[in-house]
């Protein structure tokens, strides 16, 4: 299965996604409790991150080149470790990563000494070539401004004024499945609501939410079985 792969109703692409929002060909909306796991944790396309990105691509540094960009991203990642509380952080792609427990933005648990980040860019789980770094280092800066920005308060208010569903925990703005959770995937997509393709994932809380889709998700929680 390709990454979103399944995502949506059978038949149905996302042919869009801004925000917290996915879009299908026929102009469907759906709320995004997934996030890619993560890499959308800022929204899909936060538009700084794809400004960069393009700049770099059409000065030709696709290629596996030594930039900028590489140090700008390690001292990114110290700074953001400082306001974590990790003593370390590390991006996927580096050797040592994969062993590491991850460090999750606006949870509300201590964190790992040392972590693995999942950072707020769409290829954030592919590693760091040197194209890929200048918008992990840009995505790094803006998650550190983001943690003690009023919409983060926001976002961390509004998940705890959201029903937990049964069988699951919250912390910060994360629910956590329990051993044996359900994830009643095709109900949500009937309110159009994203899950998770895979159980076992946390649900990330949007950074807002319209009346209609926080009764859909009122709507799910009640009918959700653990």
């Amino acid at each position: 299965m390709t990454p979103g792969e399944g995502l949506l109703p059978r038949g149905c692409r996302v042919r869009r996604a801004r925000g917290w929002r996915l879009y299908d060909q026929g102009g469907t909306r759906y709320v995004d409790f997934w996030q890619a796991g993560g890499s959308a944790f800022l929204g899909h396309r936060p538009g700084s991150l794809a400004r960069t990105v393009a700049a770099e691509i059409d000065r030709g540094l696709w290629a596996p080149l030594p930039t900028p960009w590489k140090g700008r991203l390690e001292r990114s990642l110290v700074r953001l470790a400082d306001r974590a509380g990790c003593r370390e952080l590390h991006v996927p792609g580096e050797g040592l990563a994969r062993s590491l427990p991850r460090w999750y933005p606006l949870s509300e648990e201590d964190p790992p000494a040392e972590a693995l980040v999942i950072l707020p860019f769409p290829a954030a789980r592919e590693g760091s070539s040197s194209l890929l770094q200048a918008g992990l280092a840009v995505a790094a800066e803006l998650l550190w401004q983001y943690l003690d920005s009023p919409e983060a308060r926001e976002r961390l208010d509004l998940a705890r004024s959201l029903p937990v569903p049964p069988g699951w925990r919250r912390d910060g703005v994360y629910w956590i499945p329990l051993p044996g959770a359900s994830l009643p995937r095709q109900e949500a997509l009937g309110r159009q609501i994203v899950l998770p393709p895979q159980a076992g994932e946390r649900l990330i809380c949007p950074g807002e939410l319209s009346r209609r889709e926080r009764k859909n998700w009122e709507d799910l929680c009640a009918c959700w079985t653990g």
